[in-house]
């Protein structure tokens, strides 16, 4: 785990030189139009100068990121970083500039021992990867270059194996590298700044009033076992957390493992204190410059602050479909587990620590969550096998399925219900919600889902 943990975080330290070397095929169109009017060009000229440093930006961002949990050696973010910009005296200079930096064609190699892990986490995409509804990827954790969040068979390469691919690994291209990224970014302002505010009320708020109203008793949360699959950059397992329940979170992608163990280190204890420019790279419907290189600033909460309460929640990093497999036992579940207070400072005092190991619950929050799998009727099966009887299963989501027809099955509404009856269900509440995710609010295109909302008690 280490060695994948560290090769990914490799991978995203390209992502500078990546950027840099798309914007650099920009500049040169620009360069090579000797009928643009000058004061087009120096126009030209000023908006990839900013859009470098923001570049720039975001990898010092990425850096503090992806360093390890509790490392002091990543050097600090300055907020009012985006008020300077570096001087580029000409385009001819910028190009000389960026002329060491990866070409489009260039790929970066990774050891044959990761293949595995890049691949799968490719394998998730939807069949909708140019669907900017979703603006981001390859599914709602994996996104691709500016459509998704959304995710699918994106117009950035694939990671794709070379003629020798069983030696030398996965080819990773600047475009597959800055997808990933965007993906994060994405992902992180949704959960962790206050420009996600609005998205997280509409998708996260139903599930918190709805576990107040149905375990109106604090005292008694403690023993209420939630856990929430495929949770993202983990807000509302946290949230929920606060609130007293024993929550845990479930994260399949690496990719976000890795972001995620530096939230919850304890090193995001100042508001604000991080900048990124998450829309940089997103070139469709933009009105202006503001609208693509506005900064954001994360956490808007003090994420773990010592004079909190005391939130419990544990870490469940893995693929959903093994962690809680009825051939899984509790000893060995507890192999994929961490758990972390919000007393502590660092996740990795407690990496060893034991959470409660059973494998049942009291209530599974999904969210943005059942369609991203390929066999529906599987999940409903598994989320049945780890509730308790009387248990509650909480869901917010739309149907927008990320595997093609051909290779998953597709239920409609009224069919999800009927088929959640069958396991022996029964629907409490129903309604549809509209939500947005990660979007980009200034962009000229807002996509709103549609999404399923019910409650269902598991009768036996």
């Amino acid at each position: 785990m280490l060695f994948v943990e560290d090769t990914i975080r490799a991978l995203f330290r390209k992502y500078e030189t990546s950027a840099k070397s798309v914007i650099r095929r920009n500049i040169q169109i620009v360069h090579n139009s000797n009928q643009i009017n000058p004061s087009i060009q120096e126009h030209f000229k000023r908006k990839y100068e900013l859009i470098i440093a923001r570049i720039e930006d975001n990898q010092r961002f990425l850096n503090w990121l992806l360093s390890e949990p509790g490392s002091d050696v990543v050097e600090k973010h300055n907020v009012d970083s985006h008020n300077s910009t570096p001087a580029l005296s000409s385009t001819t200079t910028t190009t000389s500039m960026l002329e060491t930096e990866l070409t489009q064609d260039e790929e970066e190699m990774f050891p044959s021992e990761f293949d595995d892990v890049l691949m799968k986490e490719n394998n998730t995409s939807s069949d909708s990867s140019n669907d900017e509804s979703y603006q981001s990827g390859s599914s709602y954790h994996d996104g691709s270059s500016f459509s998704y969040q959304s995710s699918t068979s994106s117009s950035s390469p694939s990671p794709k194996k070379s003629k020798s691919s069983s030696k030398r690994g996965v080819r990773w291209g600047p475009n597959t590298i800055i997808d990933k990224v965007l993906n994060l970014f994405l992902l992180v302002v949704r959960d962790w700044s206050s420009e996600g505010l609005d998205e997280r009320v509409q998708s996260y708020n139903p599930f918190y009033a709805s576990l107040e109203r149905y375990y109106p008793s604090v005292e008694q949360r403690r023993d209420i076992k939630v856990i929430c699959p495929g949770a993202g950059m983990g807000r509302l397992p946290y949230d929920i957390s606060m609130l007293g329940f024993h929550t845990t979170l479930n994260e399949n992608s690496l990719f976000l493992i890795v972001a995620l163990k530096r939230i919850f280190s304890g090193g995001v204890n100042d508001l604000n204190s991080q900048t990124l420019y998450p829309f940089i790279h997103q070139t469709k419907n933009i009105t202006d410059e503001h609208t693509q290189t506005r900064r954001i600033l994360i956490p808007d909460i003090a994420i773990g602050r010592k004079d909190e309460p005391g939130a419990n929640m544990s870490f469940a990093y893995g693929d959903f479909f093994d962690i809680y497999s009825p051939q899984v036992s509790p000893a060995l579940t507890s192999l994929s587990t961490t758990t972390i207070t919000s007393n502590n400072t660092n996740i990795n005092a407690n990496i060893n620590a034991n959470p409660n190991t059973s494998n049942k619950f009291d209530c599974i929050c999904s969210s943005f969550f059942i369609d991203t799998v390929e066999n529906i009727f599987t999940l409903i099966e598994r989320f049945h096998l780890i509730l308790n009887v009387g248990g509650l299963w909480m869901n917010n989501g739309p149907l927008h399925y990320h595997h093609d027809a051909l290779t998953s099955f597709h239920l409609n509404s009224t069919e999800l219900l009927d088929i959640v009856r069958s396991y022996n269900f029964e629907i409490l509440e129903y309604k549809l919600i509209d939500c947005q995710y990660t979007k980009n609010k200034d962009s000229l295109f807002q996509a709103i889902f549609n999404c399923v909302w019910f409650i269902a008690r598991k009768i036996k």
